[in-house]
């Protein structure tokens, strides 16, 4: 979720904890492999901050907008409850962002910005910033009509984004929980072992398991997959191996992708 391009300097801090515990817990032999990544992943991000500079309105923009036209539905909440309204724009948030990832793998045009981040086939902790700048601008268009409507204060609004990056930045990470811990987990949040199915090469794991922090949409709308991935990465050669790790790349193939005949 996009707020405000000052909130993204939150980010850094998760990246670093995250990233961190990373190479520590990944192999001497592999972390070579895992620092080159960070670039490219973190390149791709810093450009979609880029773009959002450009782009004259976000999940905040709305939300006062919403107030000033006297939608204070979030904010009457907010004022009995802060805690209360926190949570409920978290389920609100998390359904929302659920229904795009889910459209994303069911419409094509939209899909073709996204596989740029299901090309990672070497998924870590800064593979969860690993987007198309474009793929900024169609969350926003899916969150800011319902921020409009409930109205979420600023507090709530970094308050979730802190959250949702930790978790995101946890369920790519390389940290591997005792199988115990995770079933309990999972309950409530995506872990890193549910996510990799998601990253599947293999197409019936990889349109499962759309929740990105909360599981509960999963459940709910049945597409929660508990099982070993298959291979990771994508079952299309034109990003894999050395496209997959090519910024030029995977900045322009979601326009070839679109210019190709299904």
């Amino acid at each position: 979720m996009i707020l405000t391009t000052q909130w993204e300097l939150l980010l850094p801090f998760l990246a670093i904890l995250f990233c961190g515990l990373d190479f520590i817990v990944t192999k001497a032999s592999q972390r070579k492999n895992l620092a080159w990544q960070w670039p490219l992943n973190f390149g791709l991000h810093g450009a979609g901050l880029l773009f959002s500079l450009v782009v004259p309105f976000s999940v905040f923009t709305f939300s006062s907008l919403g107030i000033k036209l006297g939608i204070d539905f979030g904010q009457r909440i907010q004022s009995y409850n802060w805690l209360l309204g926190f949570a409920l724009w978290l389920l609100v948030e998390s359904l929302v962002a659920y229904i795009a990832h889910f459209a994303m793998h069911r419409f094509r045009p939209l899909w073709a910005f996204h596989r740029v981040h299901h090309s990672d086939e070497n998924i870590n902790a800064s593979t969860a910033v690993r987007h198309h700048p474009l793929e900024g601008l169609i969350e926003i268009i899916a969150i800011a009509p319902v921020a409009l409507v409930c109205t979420p204060s600023l507090q709530t609004l970094v308050a979730t984004y802190v959250l949702t990056n930790a978790i995101n930045f946890f369920n790519h990470s390389r940290v591997n929980l005792p199988l115990g811990l995770s079933h309990a987990l999972e309950w409530v949040i995506v872990t890193p072992r549910l996510h990799y199915v998601h990253h599947s090469t293999y197409a019936p794991q990889t349109d499962s398991n759309f929740c990105g922090t909360l599981t509960i949409w999963d459940r709910v709308f049945g597409t929660y997959r508990s099982e070993v991935p298959a291979a990771i990465g994508l079952d299309d050669p034109t990003l894999q191996g050395h496209n997959a790790r090519d910024f030029d790349t995977l900045l322009r193939e979601p326009f070839r992708f679109l210019l190709r005949r299904p």
